[in-house]
């Protein structure tokens, strides 16, 4: 019995120190906010973000984001169409994520969030492009409620992309 419980700590360990410590290039100042073992152990095995059908499906992207003005580390996973409808058939509520180019290219700017949806912290995203209009100089927003005043003032328009991400919140700045 023993060495089945220190087996399974090894490995809760190693999925939480393997989301913790990816690559910290460009994330230096980040201070770790923890992982989701569970969660963290889904990815690892493929249950969660399984191949897809389009180029990015699946993939996991570590990303800065704004979260209400507060400057976050995720990690990102495009779910597949099945898992969108998955989803989407349980009824989970769903956030949106305010991005200004193809998350898994660089960017200027950083994705801005309006953040939880309900009392607990809602893991999936829809996304929504920013295109600025013509004569608008493209700008930095740090809060969603920034990015729905300039669709009101006709600065940026919005369009859905049909894109789903789980989420999870591993670093803050």
């Amino acid at each position: 019995m023993k060495k089945v419980t220190v087996w399974i700590t090894v490995v809760s360990l190693f999925c939480m120190f393997t989301f913790v410590a990816c690559d910290k290039s460009a994330d230096d100042n980040a201070q770790p906010l923890g992982s989701r073992g569970l969660v963290g152990t889904l990815i690892g095995s493929g249950q969660i973000g399984t191949k897809g059908t389009g180029p990015t499906a699946g993939q996991t992207l570590r990303q800065q984001v704004y979260m209400d003005s507060v400057h976050l580390v995720v990690l990102m996973q495009q779910l597949t169409p099945d898992q969108i409808i998955k989803v989407q058939a349980n009824g989970q509520p769903m956030g949106i994520i305010y991005v200004y180019g193809d998350l898994h290219q660089p960017s200027t700017f950083l994705p801005v969030t309006p953040g939880f949806v309900g009392p607990d912290e809602n893991p999936y995203w829809q996304v929504m492009q920013i295109t600025f209009n013509p004569g608008i100089e493209p700008r930095q927003f740090t809060y969603a409620t920034q990015v729905e005043d300039a669709v009101l003032a006709g600065d940026i328009t919005l369009t859905p992309t049909g894109d789903v991400y789980w989420y999870e919140v591993i670093a803050k700045y």
